[in-house]
């Protein structure tokens, strides 16, 4: 390597990603001799892991999808688009694999992400349930049921592919199901029930993927049959920036490297995150994330590696994800910081314990952050000797009173983390009365393995 490392520059635009790239070893730095990949000087550089679409390939809604809108006023609005037409190449509806830390293909509009249509709008339905007297099927699962309108049975019976999200139980764990049946004989959801999956008193949820609750501006409705979105566009459509999410992997892979450092480039609209990997000494800086759906916009395994000054927002679940990062038993500090980001708007479709910034080792410092609005946690510390302080933290945890905006768990070989100087407030569970949250949470969780 020459003296003062290699520095790759990127010119200004915007590069569309359908490759990712993995770096090893034999791509690393030295300690006085890094490996930067950066944007040229003053240049905006943004990889964009989705497809743009033109506004005027919109069309009006063809009368046989009008005739499922709900209102006149929907049946005016609502615009329909040819998806493979429009060069989208990813099609498969992928709704949820974990597995692959991936998420479905997303419309976004400006930079937000849009709603697939739902019910109800925007929110949560606290319903009436019925969890003691079960029904069984003929294979002998066993259903409890969440009472709907006879209004509602009648449409949603005829869905093949309705889908459900909430806290069917308790408030700390969401169910995502890709299928929800409709009782035959009466206006309810049958919501299967096993030892780990029930219903309860306090039971929230919304049904969504559903074309006749398409009855809002932003919301949308993809037919996976036809490759047809339909979507009822919000005011200024006409110049607005419309993507469609498609690369499913992260962009950048890192493999056991040294000494790299991203610097000032933009990543949008993946269906997984931006980085994700091993090494020692990676720095990513100033960078701006957006519209990501996997499980982290960032996540390094790792020691001595620093994330600061970065901007991340919009994200399906975690922004920052920090672990194998020094090591409890020998008491080896992994000297990892994570300094001076902003995030905001994490947890938009994973909405429990997947915080901003998620650390699990010993010896790591998360300090100077802004960390506001997301339904859970901010802050989840894994680990000892930890120091959290001089972080902003505020309108989190709005979903959920059983968390707090730092959130601990409680091996007993996780000691001596520290918590000072910090601001934190405007903390309450919102869809709950009474809704009570904590600034600090020291759960129990894990003491029982």
């Amino acid at each position: 390597l020459p003296e003062g490392g290699i520095k790759i520059e990127f010119a200004e635009g915007t590069y569309n990603v359908t490759e990712s790239i993995t770096l090893t070893a034999d791509d690393s730095g030295e300690e006085d001799k890094p490996i930067v990949f950066a944007s040229a000087k003053d240049a905006y550089v943004l990889f964009d892991g989705g497809v743009s679409i033109n506004p005027s390939d919109f069309k009006p809604a063809d009368d046989t999808f009008k005739s499922l809108l709900p209102t006149e006023e929907a049946k005016a609005n609502v615009l329909m688009l040819d998806l493979a037409a429009a060069g989208c190449y990813d099609l498969d509806d992928a709704v949820n694999n974990q597995a692959n830390n991936f998420y479905r293909q997303e419309l976004f509009v400006n930079g937000k992400r849009q709603d697939v249509a739902r019910w109800p709008n925007k929110e949560y339905y606290h319903p009436e349930v019925d969890y003691k007297n079960l029904i069984s099927d003929e294979s002998g699962n066993k259903f409890g049921k969440i009472f709907i309108t006879e209004e509602q049975a009648d449409v949603w019976r005829n869905i093949k592919d309705i889908r459900f999200y909430g806290y069917p139980y308790y408030d700390w764990r969401t169910v995502r199901m890709n299928k929800i049946d409709v009782s035959a004989d009466e206006a309810a959801l049958l919501y299967p029930v096993t030892g780990e999956s029930s219903l309860g008193k306090g039971c929230v949820y919304f049904v969504y993927n559903i074309p006749q609750e398409l009855d809002s501006p932003g919301e949308y409705y993809w037919d996976t049959k036809s490759n047809i979105l339909y979507y009822w566009p919000d005011t200024g459509f006409e110049t607005a920036e419309i993507s469609f999410s498609q690369f499913t992997d992260y962009p950048v892979v890192l493999d056991n490297c040294l000494y790299i450092t991203f610097d000032n480039l933009s990543a949008k609209y993946f269906r997984n995150g931006f980085l994700s990997g091993t090494g020692n000494h990676i720095t990513v800086s100033t960078c701006c994330l957006s519209g990501l759906a996997g499980r982290s916009a960032v996540s390094l395994k790792g020691n001595f590696n620093t994330i600061k000054g970065c901007l991340m927002h919009d994200l399906a679940a975690k922004g920052i994800a920090i672990g194998d990062c020094g090591d409890v038993a020998t008491q080896t500090f992994g000297n990892t910081v994570v300094i001076d980001n902003i995030i905001y708007e994490w947890q938009q479709i994973f909405t429990v314990y997947n915080a901003a910034i998620d650390i699990n080792g010993y010896g790591i410092l998360v300090s100077h952050n802004e960390l506001h609005d997301s339904p859970h946690v901010a802050i989840e510390i894994a680990g000892g000797q930890c120091v959290i302080e001089y972080n902003s933290v505020y309108n989190c945890c709005k979903e959920s009173s059983d968390c707090g905006a730092v959130h601990t768990l409680g091996y007993f070989t996780w000691y001596d983390n520290v918590f000072r100087y910090n601001i934190v407030h405007d903390v309450k569970d919102l869809i709950r009365d009474p809704g009570w949250g904590n600034a600090v949470y020291f759960d129990c969780w894990g003491r029982f393995w």
